[in-house]
């Protein structure tokens, strides 16, 4: 939301608290100053900005002129108007009480931009906090269950191996259990504290995308975190890159519809509502978007529909104008969130 204070455009009459009309009797001049904010700093090509009469001072008469706007002038106190070229465009903004008058041009008040592209750069996450380490777990008890060989995946050097992973079996709330599998490279000890650890943070993942979750893997090193073939892949120190920036839990919703959703990337009724969506809200959904699409728009939608007070305003409005259709797939299709809030 922008707030723009007004200066004069050609003057602004100043009077003394009291004067003399033509009686000679005392009368008070309220001097008048312009003022007014915005919905929006910036708004999408074809769509609306609200303009809000702040000015104080009695103002009784508004004239607004809009450069590259629809309407172009308005005499409306808090006028709406629709801009369907992209570009930055000024406004200019006048009001008078009947005794006194102010006014300033602001050339570039209203940004306006194409939607030509991802408004987010980057992969696997969009913004730190959008979910926390204080939102609830399912996760409730850990149990060493010895070592076995497992095949995994390490995206260290993208190669498949068998290693003799000790196995710690973790509990969830409803029954769940999910085999927490560590990578001997890490210690007995230092094992235990990393599978409690990734127990509980996947115990954050929503039913509906833990369903299908059956293992998770702790790799020491630095590589993104993967997801697949019923398991998510983890590697302690880009975990650590995660938690710098608050977006380990995004991660994980992630990882898990790459685990349980992933079908959708071929569903036709997803596919359609891609399709009528201006673009992807990241380039690399848009990069890989045979495989990366619903990962990336999945927690997004999750809190912008549950708990869109964690997003500025900016943020709201781009994943409302981006995935409209997306959202509205997935409202359909009455997922079970616990343990986040409805």
């Amino acid at each position: 939301m922008k707030t723009t204070d007004i200066l004069p455009l050609l003057f602004l009459l100043f009077f003394s608290a009291s004067c003399s009309d033509d009686s000679g009797e005392e009368m008070s001049v309220i001097q008048v100053v312009a003022k007014y904010e915005t919905n929006r700093d910036w708004t999408y090509e074809g769509d609306t900005i609200q303009f809000t009469d702040l000015s104080t001072g009695n103002a009784n008469s508004w004239k607004w002129t809009f450069d590259g706007g629809t309407p172009a002038t308005s005499t409306e106190q808090n006028p709406k108007v629709v801009y369907n070229t992209a570009g930055t465009f000024g406004v200019s903004f006048t009001v008078s009480n009947g005794d006194t008058e102010g006014g300033r041009s602001n050339i570039n008040q209203v940004e306006v931009r194409e939607i030509n592209g991802p408004p987010y750069e980057g992969t696997a996450w969009i913004e730190g906090g959008m979910f926390t380490e204080d939102d609830p777990s399912i996760y409730q008890s850990i149990k060493e269950a010895g070592q076995d060989l497992r095949l995994v995946y390490d995206r260290r050097d993208d190669s498949w191996s068998e290693i003799n992973a000790r196995i710690f079996e973790a509990t969830f709330e409803g029954g769940k259990t999910i085999d927490m599998q560590v990578n001997p490279e890490i210690g007995a000890a230092a094992a235990r504290t990393y599978a409690e650890q990734y127990a509980r943070y996947v115990g954050q993942v929503p039913r509906f995308l833990l369903k299908d979750v059956e293992t998770v893997t702790i790799h020491d090193g630095l590589a993104n975190f993967g997801g697949g073939n019923g398991g998510i892949d983890v590697y302690l120190e880009q975990g650590e890159v995660y938690l710098s920036v608050n977006v380990m839990e995004e991660i994980m919703f992630h990882e898990a519809a790459h685990v349980t959703i992933q079908y959708l990337q071929d569903d036709d009724s997803y596919l359609s509502a891609r399709r009528k969506d201006p673009t992807y809200l990241s380039t690399y959904a848009r990069d890989n978007l045979n495989r990366e699409d619903v990962a990336e728009s999945i927690a997004p939608y999750l809190v912008y529909r549950y708990y869109p007070e964690r997003l500025h305003e900016d943020m709201k409005y781009v994943f409302s104008k981006i995935i409209p259709n997306r959202i509205a797939f997935f409202d359909q299709q009455d997922y079970d969130i616990y343990p986040l809030k409805k």
